[in-house]
């Protein structure tokens, strides 16, 4: 196992079809229409891509913190978190990093608290530098790297649309009061940029209706970002699911225990057009349970509430990270709260692994301190590592008075794809289910131990190896790789190409993370 792989903590056994003889039997494949998989990466979130396994479990793995923390707290900053972005900038050449920062009631009249969007940035996501920006004003100075004060947190992304170079960031907000910058209306609203420092007003963004009024009220939460799979911009507005437990709410003019869960839009517009909110997670048993490991009354009612997801896709996947927000005793979260990955495969049903467990690993030096909000971007590619940058607090919705919160922000680690693996401890294997892809190159994400290998045959429509792609044909795949090129002696992988094809993979003490085509 490399040593950059986080620790394994949870495995869960994905269920299999013994085949007499053999790992499958050919003739017994059930024709259906290809999965298109293209040229991008396939991961083994769970069955989708299988039609056959053997002798084979799958292995959900934890990010696993980088010992240098990203962003601690400086004197204009209180509790900082990353409900925010953090990207590379191909035009600059630079890694950007976009996060709110909370701080105690000022005051003044109507406004709760303010919130801050700072700015960070890095020529190799190791060392962050705050910029004196010198826009807002704190305590008498503009030292600092405030972009905008009062405003929620921000959605910053490069806009693949944008035919103007001063449009090319697009930030979308909301304002906690109201802002020359917006015309002094307070609203939700979408800004744009081209140096990613100064942001002129684009509109105001369009509420969304939703599918089912009972989870509907637009609320001052909410993510948008490009989608790069489905080439749309995509929406997560916050909905609220009704249960037995919850804040109880008049909803047409009935009470209802609702909590905060996930929901999604679509549009191919930027501030309208949005398609209505649609629920599509919502915490359930297994979340009550852990929050009511944080209870110190028993006679209170507890439960867990899903607070926001960032989402991106990932290969030919969905991925998402789950802000859990504990109500402990019927109160607020004190030091509650959790990270959780979601995945789907269509962008539409999402699930989540069937054993729950925090998608970083705590770190040693603060366990007091929880992992709480994630990046709202897909993970920054760092050659054989992939790293997501994520914020550590001491509770998810921060402690009143907020001079009692607590946060820094810093990244995760995984093998790159290493989000899951189908591990084999002996010998076993599996087939796919067609797929139809684009290149003329098959690349293996893999680690074996001594002893191990893993070979690679191509099956046509009929489940026969194609000739010369067969496993006999196959140079054995041995080592430590996040991308190595499958080799067959006489075999072109390119006579298959756009064809319905199948894979099978044959097993021995090894790892299995990811495949992909690539030209």
């Amino acid at each position: 196992m490399s040593p950059t792989t986080p620790k394994i903590r949870m495995k869960s056994t994905i269920k299999y079809l013994l085949l007499a003889g053999s790992m499958v039997a050919q003739s017994r494949l059930v024709a259906i229409d290809p999965i298109p998989v293209g040229a991008n990466t396939c991961l083994f979130l769970d069955d989708h891509f299988i039609a056959e396994q053997a002798g084979v479990q799958q292995t959900w793995h934890q990010g696993k913190p980088r010992a240098e923390t990203a962003i601690e707290e400086s004197p204009w900053e209180n509790w900082p978190i990353m409900e925010g972005n953090c990207f590379y900038d191909p035009e600059r050449k630079i890694y950007r990093m976009y996060y709110q920062t909370t701080l105690s009631p000022t005051g003044e009249k109507g406004i709760a608290f303010r919130a801050d969007l700072c700015y960070a940035e890095s020529k190799d996501a190791r060392t962050w530098v705050k910029p004196k920006l010198g826009l807002v004003d704190f305590n008498g100075s503009k030292d600092n790297n405030i972009v905008i004060s009062y405003a929620g947190p921000p959605c910053v992304f490069i806009d693949p649309l944008a035919t103007d170079p001063a449009g090319r960031l697009k930030l979308c907000t909301y304002f906690l009061k109201a802002q020359p910058i917006s015309n002094n209306q307070t609203e939700h609203i979408c800004l744009q940029s081209e140096d990613g420092i100064h942001w002129t007003y684009v509109g105001a963004i369009q509420k969304p209706g939703f599918e089912n009024p009972d989870e509907g009220r637009f609320n001052d939460l909410f993510i948008i970002m490009w989608d790069a799979l489905r080439q749309c911009y995509l929406g997560n507005f916050r909905t609220f699911s009704t249960h037995a437990i919850g804040e109880i709410e008049s909803v047409d003019g009935a009470k209802k225990n609702r909590r905060r869960a996930i929901g999604i839009t679509t549009s191919d517009q930027l501030t309208q057009g949005w398609t209505p909110v649609r629920n599509i997670l919502k915490p359930d048993d297994l979340d009550d349970q852990r929050s009511a490991k944080l209870s110190k009354d028993p006679n209170k009612p507890e439960w867990a509430e899903m607070y926001v997801m960032p989402m991106f896709a990932y290969g030919n996947h969905y991925l998402g990270f789950v802000t859990f927000y504990d109500v402990v005793d019927s109160r607020d979260n004190n030091g509650g709260g959790d990270l959780q990955l979601a995945y789907s495969n269509d962008g539409q049903k999402w699930r989540r692994p069937p054993e729950r467990m925090t998608a970083m690993e705590h770190t040693k030096d603060r366990p007091e301190l929880v992992p709480t909000f994630a990046q709202h971007d897909p993970p920054l590619d760092m050659g054989n590592e992939i790293w997501v940058f994520y914020s550590e607090n001491n509770g998810t919705h921060g402690i009143f008075p907020f001079e009692k919160s607590d946060g820094r922000i810093r990244a995760a680690v995984w093998r790159k794809d290493g989000f899951v693996s189908v591990d084999c401890a002996d010998k076993g294997g599996l087939t796919t289910k067609p797929l139809r892809f684009k290149g003329k190159e098959l690349r293996v994400n893999f680690n074996t131990q001594e002893g191990g290998y893993v070979r690679v045959a191509i099956l046509d429509e009929q489940g026969q190896p194609v000739q010369g792609l067969n496993l006999a044909e196959c140079e054995p795949l041995k080592g430590d790789d996040v991308a190595r090129p499958v080799r067959w002696m006489r075999g072109d992988l390119a006579s298959v190409q756009g064809k319905s094809i199948r894979l099978r993979f044959e097993l021995a003490k090894c790892q299995l993370w990811s495949f992909r085509f690539a030209e």
